[in-house]
């Protein structure tokens, strides 16, 4: 009983970072360009808020995504299963994403900095949230069994 409690949570854990993660680059891939239009100090001010927030909600969502992944993964045992590779795929997919949403906060904070020219990572921002999509269908695949229903 206890076992499935915790499962439980750590499977809305996992959901929860991956929506926060998503959310927020999304909202971020939205506010840049409402920053650059606006130009000159409170677009820097905007921007650098922007990233700053990002930065704290990408932090919070890595360490949820990482526990209750690590949890959810063993627990599970879809290393044991015939799951192995595309679980392997979803977290190679998954480290990128988090990789790109750190390096996007990163480039969105030098960009508020700079007094021109720098540009806001808007097609990073855009390739990572494609790729969170793809990691986001893999693991409801594997987690809902779809992966098992083509087989006897």
């Amino acid at each position: 009983m206890l076992r499935e409690v915790v499962d439980y949570l750590m499977l809305v854990a996992h959901v929860v970072g991956a929506v926060l993660g998503l959310g927020g680059a999304a909202y971020l891939l939205m506010l840049l360009p409402a920053a650059v239009k606006l130009g000159g100090e409170p677009g820097r001010q905007l921007m650098a808020q922007a990233a700053a927030r990002f930065k704290t909600l990408g932090i919070a969502a890595t360490w949820l995504l990482l526990l209750s992944g690590g949890h959810l993964t063993f627990a599970r045992g879809h290393f044991a299963s015939d799951h192995a590779l595309l679980l392997g795929v979803k977290i190679i997919l998954a480290i990128a994403v988090i990789g790109m949403w750190h390096a996007s906060s990163a480039q969105a904070e030098r960009a508020a900095q700079a007094e021109g020219g720098t540009e806001p990572p808007l097609r990073l921002l855009r390739i990572s949230l494609l790729l969170a999509f793809v990691a986001l269908a893999i693991g409801t695949w594997i987690s809902t069994g779809f992966a098992e229903a083509g087989r006897p």
